[in-house]
């Protein structure tokens, strides 16, 4: 005899007079749907639906009040793009998404995606979305937002190596003297990307300023084919990090080494080698006069500007009227010519060197001839490489020598 069924157990709320409990959402529940539903808010309509994953959907950091950024921002962004920054067509949303779209995968929920979630409300994450639809097209101004929201990684940066991208810009922000940013990937994992063949082909500028890196990082860019303009400001590199770019030298038209105070005279030997090089930048490294004037006396290429100096250097172009006589009369030798110095008699040695002692009391006039050879002819050497180096400085530096140039 089959088993009796109890009635009140079944069907209970088929009954109109009974009311079916309502199910209350916890604050953590409500927490996990407002993060799905602002990241699927910023996603175009166009997207590939996706099932959202909660990793993608991470906590949003303590400090996200820090990175916060006006929309403007990215009105600003755009407009570097001209008029219509997402293509030629009117309606954005109508340009079609490339097939084959490397850059979807900022689109996809996983690590790649948090790093923009985590940094971007939902308006800006909209209009990030919007450039990446646009494909490779758009790659240069796709790295400036990454760069703008300090979101680099070396996953993201792994795919712009395909791109046909010019110019990277991996700086972190400037920080008072002797205080170093760490982040959450050392220089060492983040410009291993740059070491593979056949990846960012077209790459002419990289700036690497105020990262912290050890000479040996500098090797992971030797195979960057098209490199012509790099800055490693403030990076903390020393002179061994030079040879690992000797193989741009035929490259190479913009070095920006500055305050980095481990590269001193000896670099004078790697930076020579850059036979294209166009500006260096030498501001707080350990250069001295002797140094430059070395450097210039090398074969180093006639073209190239110095557009900043050390400090200690430009003070010292200030005291030439101390050292030597800047004004040589006709009748005077002025060129370090070494045969003609040497054959000179005495006498004429004696007048010669009287009038730089006019100025510089320093200045010995008597001794043996070898001696007085010697003497003048590095008095005028000296003369005639401070010149060179203050003909070949930037408008800023040349402002703030006030001798006069000879």
């Amino acid at each position: 005899m089959p088993a009796r069924k109890n009635k009140s157990s079944i069907n209970v709320f088929n009954d109109p007079t009974v009311t079916p409990p309502m199910a209350t959402a916890t604050p953590s529940r409500v927490l996990r749907s407002s993060k799905r539903k602002r990241l699927e808010e910023a996603l175009p309509a166009t997207a590939p639906k996706l099932k959202l994953s909660r990793s993608a959907l991470g906590s949003k950091s303590a400090n996200s009040t820090q990175n916060s950024v006006h929309p403007d921002d990215f009105k600003k962004e755009e407009a570097l793009a001209g008029e219509n920054p997402l293509g030629q067509t009117s309606d954005p949303e109508q340009i079609p998404e490339s097939d084959n779209n490397v850059f979807a995968i900022f689109m996809t929920p996983g690590p790649i995606c948090d790093s923009f979630t985590k940094k971007l409300d939902a308006q800006h994450l909209h209009a990030f979305f919007k450039l990446v639809k646009c494909g490779v097209g758009q790659a240069e101004r796709i790295a400036r937002v990454v760069t703008k929201f300090d979101c680099w990684t070396p996953e993201i940066l792994r795919v712009f190596g395909t791109t046909d991208i010019t110019s990277i810009d991996l700086s972190s922000p400037s920080l008072p003297p002797g205080e170093y940013s760490f982040h959450e990937f050392t220089s060492t994992e983040l410009l291993e990307p740059f070491f593979q063949q056949g990846r960012f082909q077209k790459l002419t500028t990289l700036t690497l300023r105020n990262r912290l890196m050890i000479d040996d990082n500098v090797a992971l860019l030797r195979l960057l084919p098209s490199l012509q303009d790099l800055d490693l400001t403030a990076t903390t590199i020393g002179e061994q990090a030079l040879h690992h770019l000797v193989c741009h030298r035929h490259n190479l038209r913009s070095l920006n080494i500055s305050t980095n105070e481990r590269i001193g005279d000896d670099a004078r030997i790697m930076i020579r080698a850059f036979c294209k090089l166009e500006k260096l930048f030498l501001r707080g490294t350990g250069f001295t006069l002797p140094g430059l004037r070395r450097l210039l006396a090398d074969e180093f290429p006639r073209t190239c500007r110095l557009l900043s100096l050390p400090i200690p250097v430009l003070e010292a172009f200030n005291t030439r009227l101390e050292r030597y006589s800047l004004e040589i009369p006709s009748g005077y030798i002025s060129e370090p010519d070494l045969q003609k110095i040497s054959g000179m008699t005495q006498v004429n040695l004696n007048r010669n060197l009287k009038l730089h002692q006019e100025v510089n009391k320093d200045i010995q006039v008597s001794g043996t001839k070898s001696e007085q050879v010697h003497r003048l002819h590095q008095l005028l050497w000296n003369r005639k490489f401070d010149n060179e180096v203050i003909m070949r400085l930037g408008t800023a530096e040349s402002d703030f020598v006030k001798t006069k140039k000879v």
